[in-house]
């Protein structure tokens, strides 16, 4: 049905060398069955250009960044103010979501700018005369994927991020600023029971590691030869680390890791503490500093650290809030200031190495800003808090606040909470349906890691296609 129409114009967004392989290796396949394909890229790679052209892909490569270029102060905020006032939207968010930029523009303001400048300009004439009709991207951060979905935001049109829908699979969002937001109202009744007891058993949901055996094996001599190569070929590309192992990286690697054992170390021995059956807790689950679930979804709480401090100022007394750090991020919180929380009364750091399955038991509520830890604590019994933006956010059982302020309040507002148990207990089996039939189920773990992609692509590839088609018609 969908080959025998006009195939529509789909946007990728690539970046890098290895970036750019991941994509035209597994997802155009996938993706050229229903859509055309374009791929902007920031890599100059003559290897991306000839598997584009066999592939049937129109490349476009970016400009390098260059700091001696550079409009004055006065037309870059004409600028600005032209890009905000289209997109609706602050630049200086869209520009604290990409860590590498950011980087460059807190050294080099006015050149910086002026790249975002020219990037957006670029991005907007690619989307205007190719008549891109949907864009598609991996993660809703970096100005590569930032600059168009909010371009495409602006001109009615389509701009979808992947979203892993917790234990179960793949689904899509319009909103780089929320989560699930697309509707695939599926036929087939999805599992609850199964799906509950998944969450309730495994002790964690999904682990980035550091796997060296990946990395060091017969094969380790050629791989070192052909990163260098690599990363001589993307001198220029600011983004030729992003996602991807460098030669900088891997230098680095024992180093770090000798670092995070002697901060888990110290941590072990003079702040992590145990809890208590007879005392009330909130559970707050650190998050990882560096993910777009911060950098883009809710910036206010980057530091995690003073959040934590405004929490205790508006818990009632009764109450201490367990602390634990991301297991993905174990080791790279800083050292001084769990240690400087770890002394204060209220405070009850525990070990990462405990599932936070463990933790709902003690705590009556959970505090989230955008966490699955939040969607699991629901099937523990917890009322959970969300701060920013989660696609478990209207579930029963859930309060979204727009502060830690309200906190105090809330928690002795007996009916508010009595009725929360309530809707929960009663209606969260039904809602929580109505979630999964909204996505497909895939292996998200593999898909993550990149064992298994290709279900998952072909689930990414169907849902794009509904949004595109079905959608239309």
């Amino acid at each position: 049905m969908y080959t025998k129409m006009k195939k529509k114009n789909l946007l990728l967004s690539g970046v890098n060398i290895s970036n750019d392989l991941i994509l035209l290796d597994n997802f155009v396949p996938e993706f050229k069955k229903y859509f055309n394909i374009f791929l902007t890229t920031f890599s100059h790679s003559e290897e991306i250009r000839k598997k584009a052209r066999e592939m049937g892909v129109t490349l476009f490569e970016f400009p390098y960044y260059n700091k001696k270029e550079e409009l004055s102060r006065k037309e870059i905020y004409f600028e600005l103010n032209k890009i905000e006032k289209k997109i609706n939207f602050p630049v200086q968010k869209i520009l604290f979501g990409d860590p590498e930029f950011y980087e460059i523009y807190k050294k080099n303001e006015k050149s910086s700018l002026t790249w975002f400048i020219k990037l957006f300009k670029i991005y907007e004439k690619i989307i205007e005369e190719k008549k891109i009709e949907i864009h598609y991207t991996g993660g809703p951060d970096h100005l590569f994927h930032l600059i168009p979905h909010f371009i495409m935001r602006s001109m009615d049109l389509k701009s979808c991020d992947l979203v892993v829908f917790p234990y179960y699979g793949l689904s899509l969002s319009s909103d780089f600023l929320s989560d699930i937001t697309e509707k695939f109202p599926a036929a087939i009744q999805k599992n609850y029971i199964s799906h509950k007891s998944i969450i309730k058993n495994n002790p964690v949901y999904y682990i980035d590691k550091v796997n060296l055996k990946k990395h060091i094996n017969l094969r380790f001599i050629e791989k070192i030869y052909r990163i260098i190569l690599r990363d001589f070929k993307e001198r220029g590309n600011v983004y030729k680390s992003a996602g991807t192992i460098t030669i900088k990286k891997m230098l680095l690697l024992i180093p770090n890791l000798i670092k995070i054992k002697l901060k888990v170390g110290f941590l072990n021995l003079f702040s992590y503490k145990n809890m208590n059956p007879g005392e009330k807790y909130i559970y707050y689950p650190l998050h990882y500093t560096e993910d777009a679930q911060i950098r883009v979804k809710y910036p206010e709480a980057y530091n995690q650290y003073e959040l934590i401090r405004n929490i205790l100022k508006t818990l009632p007394s009764e109450y201490k809030l367990i602390v634990k750090e991301h297991p993905s991020y174990i080791g790279r919180y800083s050292l001084r200031e769990l240690y400087s929380l770890s002394k204060h009364p209220k405070i009850v750091i525990v070990n990462p190495k405990i599932s936070s399955k463990e933790i709902f038991p003690f705590s009556e509520y959970t505090l989230s800003i955008n966490s699955t830890v939040g969607y699991e604590a629901l099937f523990f019994k917890n009322i959970v808090f969300v701060l920013g933006e989660a696609f478990y956010k209207n579930l029963p059982g859930v309060i979204k606040i727009n502060s830690e302020k309200e906190l105090f309040t809330i928690i002795n507002n007996d009916l508010l909470i009595k009725k929360k148990i309530e809707e929960r207990d009663k209606d969260l089996e039904k809602k929580v349906k109505d979630l999964l039939k909204n996505s497909l189920k895939s292996d998200y773990e593999n898909f993550l890691n990149g064992k298994d992609m290709h279900s998952g692509v072909s689930a990414i590839a169907l849902l794009l296609k509904k949004i595109a088609y079905d959608k239309t018609q």
